[in-house]
């Protein structure tokens, strides 16, 4: 605006310039010839409208150029808003930016965690995985032994039955004998008795 300014007065100082050293110098040459100075004269008015059209034309483009500053400057200020705009929701992004980035990282410690957990709990399965293998081949052998037992109880019971029948069997045996010796006592006292009743 301040350059426009200058540039119209800068005008007007030259057309004043122009205008005095034209009108002086008129004068001079009037003094020589007044016919001249008459044809100068109009040359002067003719330059002067010129003059006049030039600074009619200057001052329009000052208008229009005041009017595009003044777009410029309405321009300015929606693009200053646009900015300040963009400013704020950069501000917010980056706020979401920060928020986003501190959710990650503790989705990642507790990834980390969480991997970890993983890990002993793996060992965990291995640990009883191993202790199942271990109790499996205990229990393996404990079947194996449990059946030997049993072989053997079986063997055990088979040879108490064949001792149960030895046993009934010497029973028998002593009874049929302490019967026989009861007989035998018996007969022996009858015969003291007919020894004795015969003496």
């Amino acid at each position: 605006m301040s350059y426009v300014g200058t540039k119209l007065n800068l005008g007007l100082v030259v057309v004043a310039v122009l205008t005095t050293a034209t009108i002086g110098g008129s004068t001079l040459y009037y003094q020589s010839s007044v016919g001249d100075v008459t044809a100068q004269n109009q040359e002067l008015r003719t330059e002067n409208a010129q003059l006049r059209t030039e600074l009619a034309t200057a001052r329009e483009n000052s208008t229009e150029l005041q009017t595009r500053l003044e777009n410029l400057d309405q321009s300015l200020s929606t693009r200053q808003d646009d900015l300040q705009t963009l400013i704020t929701q950069l501000n917010e992004t980056e706020g979401e930016l920060n928020t986003t980035r501190a959710e990650l990282r503790e989705a990642q410690d507790d990834l980390e965690e969480s991997q970890d957990r993983v890990e002993e709990l793996d060992d965990e399965v291995s640990e009883l995985e191993r202790t199942v293998v271990t109790e499996r081949e205990e229990r393996r052998t404990l079947e194996t032994e449990n059946e030997e037992l049993r072989d053997r109880a079986t063997e055990v019971e088979t040879r108490n039955a064949e001792l149960e029948t030895q046993v009934a069997t010497l029973e028998e045996q002593i009874t049929q004998l302490e019967q026989e010796n009861e007989d035998l006592r018996d007969r022996i006292d009858e015969l003291e008795s007919q020894v004795e009743g015969g003496s």
